[in-house]
C-alpha cells in the first residue's frame, strides 16, 4: 500500500510540475484516472510468525494461525507449579494463598502510575486453556519492569487474589526463560473405521510409553485434533513402528 501511495503522489507531482512523457497519454487511458499508472509489484511475501500473531492479536483479539506457545508447553511447564487454569479454582486457605508460579504470554499490557508517581502495570497472562489478570505494585515492577512486554512469554510467582468476583494474580517476581520449541509434530492418521474402545485404549498406551516434546496431532476424518501436552512424544525408538501395527502401515503421516 505504501508503494502504490508514494507512485500516485510522485505521478501527481510530475503531472503539476508539467513533466510528462511519450506514453502518458497512452497510460492515462489503460489507467484510473483517480490513481494514475500506480500499478507496482506485489512481493510474495509473509510476515514471520511472531510478527503475524501479534497483528493477528491487535486486529482481532485473539489468535488465529497458530499461539506464540504452542511447541514450548514442555518446557514452559517445567519452570511452572500450576496452568492458569489450576491457579483459577484454588480455593485459599486463611488470609493468604500460597504463592505459585505460573507461565504465559503476555497481552493487553497498561502501565499506568500510582498518586505518589511510582510506576505500575497490569496485564493478561495466557496460556493455553485460560488467561488470567496480572497485578504488578510499584515495588515488583522497579525490579521486573523491564522485562514486562506484550507477546513476552513470562513465567510470573504471584499469589491468587479471590477478593473480587473475577479472580486476579498478584505479581511479586517476573523472569523471562530462554524456552526450547519442542521437536516436530507428529501427526497421526486415525481412520473412523478402527475408531473403538480398544484401539483408543492402545494408542494411549502407546503414547504415554514414549514422553517426549513433540505434540501429537489427529487427523480424524477431515478434522484435526491436536492432543493435550501430556500426550507429547518421543519420535524416536521404535513409536512410528508401534504406531502402524496398531493403526496400519498409514498410521503416520508425513
Amino acid at each position: 500500500m505504501e508503494g502504490i501511495v508514494d507512485r500516485t503522489l510522485e505521478r501527481r507531482r510530475e503531472r503539476d510540475l508539467g513533466i510528462t512523457s511519450l506514453f502518458a497519454a497512452f497510460e492515462e487511458e489503460e489507467t484510473d484516472p483517480g490513481w494514475g499508472s500506480a500499478k507496482i509489484a506485489i512481493p510474495d511475501s509473509e510476515f514471520d510468525k511472531a510478527q503475524r500473531l501479534a497483528f493477528e492479536k491487535e486486529m482481532l483479539g485473539l489468535y488465529v494461525s497458530d499461539h506464540p506457545l504452542m511447541g514450548y508447553e514442555q518446557a514452559l511447564a517445567r519452570l511452572t507449579d500450576c496452568s492458569l487454569s489450576d491457579m483459577r479454582e484454588e480455593d485459599p486457605t486463611g488470609d493468604r494463598s500460597p504463592v505459585r508460579a505460573v507461565g504465559g504470554v503476555v497481552t493487553d499490557l497498561r502501565r499506568s502510575y500510582t498518586k505518589k508517581g511510582d510506576l505500575m502495570a497490569r496485564f493478561i497472562l495466557e496460556d493455553l486453556q485460560a488467561a488470567m489478570e496480572v497485578f504488578v505494585f510499584p515495588k515488583t515492577m522497579a525490579d521486573c519492569g523491564a522485562l514486562i512486554e506484550n507477546d513476552a512469554i513470562l513465567v510470573v510467582r504471584g499469589r491468587l487474589d479471590t477478593r473480587e468476583e473475577e479472580p486476579k494474580i498478584v505479581c511479586m517476581e517476573v523472569s523471562r526463560p530462554v524456552l526450547e520449541r519442542g521437536e516436530e509434530d507428529l501427526h497421526v492418521a486415525l481412520p473412523l473405521g478402527v475408531l473403538t474402545d480398544s484401539t483408543l485404549a492402545g494408542l494411549k498406551e502407546i503414547l504415554r510409553g514414549h514422553p517426549g516434546t513433540s505434540s501429537v496431532l489427529l487427523h480424524v476424518g477431515a478434522k484435526v485434533l491436536r492432543l493435550a501436552s501430556e500426550f507429547n512424544v518421543d519420535c524416536r525408538n521404535g513409536l512410528v513402528g508401534e504406531l502402524k501395527r496398531l493403526l496400519g502401515p498409514g498410521a503416520v503421516l508425513s
